[in-house]
């Protein structure tokens, strides 16, 4: 089998840009109050961001799909419990504002469709 339409190749491209907004919030405190994300929504981007980048360089095509999937599942769900209201969980903040919604339900769709796309063969 080889690589998957659309997996590899955004995983290199949309990891790092996760990664980097992540550490941009929890470094520049202007970048947060723009993004309106929290330490906690910054860690989400930091560890997604990196395991999105790690799996689109050199993960199997079973990996990545998998992991695609997994990392899609936990954006959507910050950028739901975010635009429900609830900006804590376990005392870190998490995300507020539409700018971080946005932004995690986008990483999270493209990365639940990306993570169902089938396999070239």
């Amino acid at each position: 089998m080889g690589p998957r339409k659309g997996g590899s190749r955004a995983q290199k491209y949309v990891g790092p840009v996760q990664a980097l907004l992540g550490v941009g919030g929890a470094a520049v405190p202007a970048i947060a109050g723009a993004l309106g994300t929290g330490m906690g929504g910054n860690l989400v981007n930091v560890l997604s961001g990196g395991v999105a980048s790690d799996l689109g360089y050199k993960g199997a095509p079973a990996a990545q799909q998998r992991g695609a999937q997994f990392l899609g599942i936990a954006n959507i769900l910050v950028g739901v419990l975010n635009a429900a209201g609830v900006h804590q969980i376990a005392g870190f903040g998490l995300n507020q504002g539409n700018v971080s919604t946005a932004i995690s339900l986008v990483i999270g769709i493209w990365g639940v469709v990306a993570g169902f796309m089938k396999q070239e063969q």
